[in-house]
């Protein structure tokens, strides 16, 4: 059985406008899926449907067993998703206690939550930071912070909306690195992007939204092909070819 099973779904804003038309997609647990399009194809609308802050018009969604739509409140449990603005994902003075947020919403034992947030600072290389005010910290370590308040809380699905906005080199590569992590130990990794060569030479499969629709979900090697169409720009390696496995900023 899938970890999520997305069935059919459509959503529709109160205006009329369909941002997703008839979306069937199957993750698989442990899975690392990139997801692009190019503006307004509803790649968003489709991250905030899984977690159950948009409910779907038609269709449903079932995550571990349990429908989204019956269950919201458990989506957002299982679905952890991180926000493409990462400042408004910022609640907490410090970084310990930003960490620590989410987790006492939860009702997470306080022991527990002291355990959580360290290993969480460790994963995101945000030790030296765990006691600074978490809005003095730069670009790429508040993108490390939202992350880790939301993998502290051990959702079944890690949801990225455009993680690389506005990051400079240096951040690109730190977040790389984590996701990579993440990744190697287990974790189910969505990614919403169109920096497809920053990330694709990870991923498993590559999904492609247009108006709405999914119009391709292949291996990565497979469905780039039909980026351009989409309205992504194909990427290309240092000598100009579509080696998947070689488009990666991460060097050994």
């Amino acid at each position: 059985m899938s970890l999520l099973d997305v069935r059919n779904v459509s959503y529709r804003f109160s205006d009329g406008t369909y941002a997703l038309r008839n979306i069937s997609l199957q993750v698989s647990e442990g899975e690392f899926i990139v997801i692009s399009g190019k503006n307004g194809s509803g790649k968003t609308v489709f991250l905030r449907n899984l977690n159950g802050l948009y409910k779907p018009t038609e269709g449903e969604i079932i995550i571990n067993g349990t429908s989204v739509v019956e269950n919201p409140y458990k989506a957002r449990k299982s679905v952890g998703l991180v926000f493409q603005d990462a400042d408004s994902q910022i609640v907490g003075q410090t970084v310990s206690r930003d960490i620590a947020f989410g987790l006492e919403n939860l009702k997470i034992p306080k022991n527990e939550i002291k355990t959580r947030v360290r290993q969480a600072l460790e994963t995101m290389n945000l030790e030296e930071h765990a006691d600074q005010r978490a809005r003095t910290l730069s670009g790429g370590e508040k993108r490390r912070l939202t992350i880790a308040g939301v993998a502290a809380m051990n959702p079944s699905i890690l949801a990225l909306d455009e993680p690389f906005t506005n990051l400079d080199y240096p951040g690109v590569l730190q977040l790389l690195r984590i996701l990579v992590r993440l990744k190697e130990t287990g974790h189910t990794i969505l990614v919403v992007t169109h920096e497809l060569d920053k990330v694709l030479a990870y991923a498993d499969r590559l999904v492609l939204f247009d108006n709405g629709s999914i119009v391709a979900n292949d291996k990565p090697e497979a469905a780039v092909l039909a980026a351009e169409s989409c309205g992504v720009r194909l990427p290309r390696t240092e000598n100009g070819t579509l080696d998947i496995g070689a488009m990666t900023w991460l060097k050994d």
